[in-house]
């Protein structure tokens, strides 16, 4: 949390996250979903990877998929 308020000081227009929900709990996950959802409201940018696309469906636009087996595809949510 102390990170993602030290970010917010500086206000970026893209947020940059890395696996944002990995070894977070139930609660802490439903935090971070409706922060990065009033940062969407706001018009901010937010690009992240992530392997936990359940949690994260309702703040995407669009999602590219990597799988070793096709390369990389671009779905539209």
């Amino acid at each position: 949390v102390v990170l993602y308020r030290s970010v917010l000081v500086m206000n970026p227009e893209v947020w940059t996250l890395n696996e944002p929900f990995a070894s977070r709990h139930k609660k802490s996950q439903q935090w971070l979903v409706e922060f990065l959802l009033d940062l969407k409201k706001a018009g901010k940018t937010i690009l992240l990877s992530t392997h936990e696309a359940s949690v994260c469906e309702e703040l995407l636009d669009f999602r590219i998929v990597l799988d070793p087996s096709y390369g990389a595809r671009v779905d539209t949510v």
